[in-house]
């Protein structure tokens, strides 16, 4: 009995660990369902750049947002999305409804 205690606890241990895990899988994909939910597939590619880019930025002193940690050489126009509804403004010429 005496090392079958040791046993059992790691195995509820890993147990544990692994459905955490699988938890925070599950919540990370979700993350990621949701941000490409309405964006189109170029947007997609940026936005999913930006957020694998996070704990690199969480790991550095200096916690201002730099582009060049999701890319080298990256610049602000390349990873700013477009406001639908100014879109929608510029384009009110074409037929579209202003709101």
């Amino acid at each position: 009995m005496g090392g079958e205690g040791k046993g059992i606890g790691f195995g509820r241990s890993l147990f544990l660990l692994t459905f955490v895990l699988s938890v925070q899988e599950t919540i990370n994909d979700s993350y990621i369902a949701d941000m490409a939910k309405y964006a189109t597939s170029a947007e997609s590619i940026r936005i999913m750049a930006a957020y694998q880019s996070i704990p690199a930025r969480l790991a550095k002193e200096n916690k201002n947002f730099q582009y060049r940690l999701i890319k080298s050489g990256a610049r602000t126009h390349e990873y700013e999305l477009v406001n639908p509804l100014a879109h929608r403004l510029r384009r009110g010429h074409e037929g579209l409804v202003l709101l």
